[in-house]
């Protein structure tokens, strides 16, 4: 199965009158219209052999009068263990807490998932992404980002002792506390990523190691640097599910984490989760939810780019070139890129902190009319 090719939509939309959906998901929340399904996943007392794999949790609209329907608008957790991997929890509201996930004295294991675009509409309420209450969850891979609740819009955690592993929180919005509030009880985080929220981790009682955290965080192996994800959207557009929170080439997140509590064997996209990101021929554990996959420069060596190319966007030939240059920095070790007469930019967004960046090994030639076969033909003054 391929979840990217062929996505598996659940949706909240009961009425059918949601407006600006791109293959029948809701992009955002403000596009959700009528009253939607109070919640799109509900998992009361069961056990981790309960599995739900492989959707798209979308447009849940928990606004009830009870404390039942108006809290959990993606997923409602209650006194069980259920086992939930390889999920997209987006633009889902509720009014109370946990816009995207309401876990109720949950143990439940939830791995690769993206909790994106998720709101808690009232005043003071906490948890646009997920509330947990007295619940020890354990996070692997997982995904927070664009997320809004006036109190923490990442996770919020009141009691029990969850388990956060290579975790990344990116461009979440709150107006109090911090993108991760623990109000109670005793969470550990490992490899994780907080990077360009409202604020960062706030309360008491968190042990965080192996982990970038902007503002900084005291803790074994913690760093306050810039991650460099691909695409980082400003906090102040949440609730929104844009953003690619995927690290770039040259990230000082890859290869440093910490392999012990790894629990998963891949990661967000699916990649082997313990991988040789930077190329030093040792397999290490990056930080956040994705892995910097090892990369292939094709049988001679050679990756190409050129903006114009229709093929399979690969970069294994003029014909299949990747059409975007920071897609073959990323993917070059210790190999030549060859790139055609154009202009490039280093972002899609008007973020000024992206930039090409060198890599040791990599030889980068521009100045081709994107047909040659040796070096000596290219004319970089023409092209």
């Amino acid at each position: 199965r391929d979840g990217f090719a062929n996505p598996t939509v659940l949706s909240g939309d009961i009425d059918g009158n949601d407006t600006n959906k791109v293959n029948g998901i809701v992009t955002n929340v403000s596009n959700i219209v009528g009253n939607n399904a109070y919640h799109i996943l509900v998992g009361s007392g069961v056990d981790q052999t309960a599995v739900f794999d492989g959707f798209i949790l979308n447009a849940g609209q928990a606004d009830g009068t009870t404390l039942y329907h108006n809290n959990g608008a993606g997923v409602y957790l209650t006194l069980g263990n259920p086992t939930l991997n390889n999920l997209v929890i987006s633009a889902n509201t509720a009014s109370n807490a946990g816009g995207g996930i309401y876990n109720d004295r949950s143990d439940a294991s939830l791995s690769n998932l993206a909790v994106r675009g998720n709101n808690v509409s009232t005043y003071v309420h906490p948890g646009g992404g997920m509330f947990n209450h007295e619940g020890s969850p354990t996070l692997s891979n997982v995904l927070f980002s664009g997320n809004y609740a006036y109190d923490s819009a990442g996770l919020f955690t009141d009691g029990g002792n969850p388990t956060l592993i290579n975790v990344t929180f990116g461009g979440n919005r709150c107006d109090r506390y911090g993108t991760l509030h623990i109000g109670g009880g005793t969470p550990t985080l490992t490899n994780a990523i907080f990077w360009g929220n409202y604020t960062a981790i706030s309360g008491s009682g968190a042990t965080v190691t192996y982990s970038i955290v902007q503002g900084g965080y005291t803790g074994e192996g913690n760093l306050d640097v810039d991650p460099l994800f691909v695409e980082v959207r400003s906090y102040n557009e949440a609730p929104t599910t844009a953003g690619d929170y995927h690290l770039r080439y040259g990230s000082i997140a890859t290869d440093i984490g910490l392999n012990t509590p790894v629990v998963t064997a891949l990661d967000l996209d699916g990649n082997p989760r313990i991988a040789d990101g930077d190329g030093d021929g040792v397999d290490e554990v990056d930080l956040g939810a994705d892995e910097q996959v090892p990369g292939d420069c094709g049988l001679d060596g050679m990756l190409f780019v050129d903006q114009n190319a229709t093929g399979a966007n690969n970069g294994m030939s003029w014909d299949d070139a990747f059409t975007d240059l920071q897609t073959a920095l990323a993917t070059a070790r210790n190999c030549e890129v060859w790139v055609a007469a154009g202009v490039h930019y280093p972002t899609t967004t008007t973020d000024r902190t992206p930039a090409f960046l060198l890599r040791s090994g990599v030889l980068v030639y521009g100045g081709f009319a994107g047909t040659a076969t040796l070096l000596e033909a290219r004319e970089w003054v023409a092209h």
